[in-house]
Parts: structure tokens; sequence; C-alpha cells
């Protein structure tokens, strides 16, 4: 993964790659998520739908931009994000 994003940043200087992270009550697993994600994009977007934990706190912290929503469910947190 980390040679397919070198590649794609030296070859295409004017793009940008953004991952969508649905969430809902994470707070568990969001941080390594985030950690794992963070250094081979250039944006980690995590959609919190209706968490009612420390789901954003910790994702905000860690760098990870964050919509707060409530949405009907996770197809539509997807299209959302």
């Amino acid at each position: 993964h980390e040679a397919s994003f070198y590649l794609r940043s030296k070859l295409h200087t004017r793009s940008r790659v953004s991952v969508v992270i649905p969430a809902r009550n994470e707070q568990d697993s969001i941080g390594s998520v985030v950690r794992d994600f963070l250094p081979h994009v250039h944006e980690v977007f995590v959609i919190s739908n209706g968490s009612r934990d420390r789901t954003v706190e910790i994702a905000e912290s860690l760098g990870a931009r964050v919509a707060k929503v409530e949405l009907a469910g996770y197809g539509d947190t997807i299209r959302y994000g």
C-alpha cells in the first residue's frame, strides 16, 4: 500500500486521497483505524452517525476530519461521505 501511495503521489501531484469511515459508537476501535489510515492518505473523514460515546472526540484528537450526522443507516452515511 505504501508503494502504491508513493507512486500516486509522485505521478499525480494534484490528486488527493481521502478515506471515509462511517462510525457509530466506535470508541474502542476508531483510534486504531484513524492511526492506520492517516499515514497513507491525505485525509481521514469520519462520519459519526449518531455516536453517543467518545468516537468523535477520539477521531478529532488524532487528526481526522469529523462530521456528526443523524442518518438512516450505513448506506446513507457512506453516501454522505
